[in-house]
């Protein structure tokens, strides 16, 4: 399919049934390897951002939510 007959692991080709397991076991190591560097970029990132703004987090219950009673609403039904 698209021009790749065969799948290279450690120099070797590997063709059929074996290279979709090799291709799936290359897929998801290539993933988790783009999610490690992506987290880590981010971690990196915004600690170098709250060295210059301090990141505040502000916590919005929701109106009506499940476990929430009329009592416990932060807003009077008007």
């Amino acid at each position: 399919m698209f021009g790749a007959d065969s799948v290279t692991w450690n120099q070797q080709p590997v063709t059929g049934i074996p290279a979709f397991i090799v291709s799936l076991f290359g897929g998801l190591l290539t993933g988790l390897v783009l999610s490690a560097l992506g987290w880590v970029a981010m971690f990196i990132g915004l600690w170098i951002y709250s060295r210059f703004k301090p990141i505040q987090l502000e916590y919005i219950p929701i109106v009506g939510g499940e476990n929430q009673t009329p009592s416990d609403s932060p807003h009077e039904a008007e």
